[in-house]
């Protein structure tokens, strides 16, 4: 029977803010990946994020992500049992532009620049451990809309699209040797998909 431990958790430093229909000065918003494909990896699939007003209907936005994901699966004929874990960090910050709002609906531009460090190391036999380890830096542009179902609670969602720049390093450890191997370049996207986030807003205005 394979098991499964997955861990997905972010943490998001937010300042005063207030949107065009809320009814608060901070905001802290609760999302996941995948919207168009829910059959996204669980190590991406959450995030708790914020941003900080800058008057104008501009916001600075930021976040830190974790993730960690550990698959055990059942014991071959010698009793070893193979094992496959994902570990990622991310870092996030940038800039959120209102578009105005009509009938509880705010439309936004932005843009972010990231980094995430992201592993996946397996165990496929005993005495085997192969490793592929992905360094990414981007810069990515993002739309999106909230639509407040009350001054203080909104639901919504967006979409990124731009560069990384990433650098991929794959290990293999065998009881009859090592070998490794690297490479880099920029690849183009949308290279996330859609995000469904729920926002909820606190604090005097």
């Amino acid at each position: 029977m394979k098991k499964a431990v997955v861990f997905a958790a972010a943490a998001i430093l937010l300042m005063a803010g207030s949107a065009v229909a809320n009814g608060g000065s901070n905001a802290l918003m609760f999302g996941f990946d995948g919207l168009s494909s829910l059959g996204v990896d669980p190590i991406e699939s959450g995030f708790i994020g914020g941003k900080m007003a800058m008057g104008d209907g501009q916001y600075v936005i930021g976040m830190v992500e974790l993730g960690y994901e550990k698959i055990t699966d059942e014991a071959d004929g010698s009793g070893f049992e193979p094992e496959d874990t994902e570990t990622a960090i991310g870092l996030g910050i940038g800039l959120q532009k209102n578009l105005g709002e009509n009938d509880g609906v705010v439309p936004y531009v932005g843009a972010m620049g990231h980094f995430e460090w992201f592993q996946d190391k397996s165990e496929p036999s005993d005495g085997t451990e192969i490793k592929e380890t992905i360094t990414t830096i981007g810069v990515s542009g993002l739309v999106g809309f909230e639509y407040f179902l009350r001054e203080w609670f909104s639901l919504g969602g967006n979409y990124t699209f731009g560069f990384d720049y990433a650098k991929v390093k794959d290990e293999t450890d065998t009881p009859g040797g090592s070998t490794e191997s690297e490479a880099s370049g920029w690849a183009v996207g949308p290279f996330s998909t859609m995000h469904a986030i729920a926002t909820v807003y606190f604090g005097d205005e």
